[in-house]
């Protein structure tokens, strides 16, 4: 492996991995709002109390591959 290699892999793995970190607590502070959010408020963006219920209860690494931004 040269030497620019292995500072590439030095340098990218831990802003890799911040990024999942930051990913994660997004994805846990989004959950906790949906348990919060009244039945009117959920209406509005399209979910039912069961849907957000059944998001809120995903465990923590079960988080989107895709972005929906």
């Amino acid at each position: 492996m040269s030497a620019l290699v292995r500072r590439s892999v030095i340098f990218t793995a831990p802003r890799g991995l911040f990024a999942l970190v930051a990913r994660v607590a997004s994805v846990r502070r989004q959950r906790k709002a949906l348990r919060t959010m009244d039945d009117a408020t959920l209406s509005d963006i399209g979910l039912s109390r069961r849907e957000a219920e059944l998001e809120s209860l995903r465990p923590l690494w079960d988080i989107p591959t895709s972005r929906p931004y």
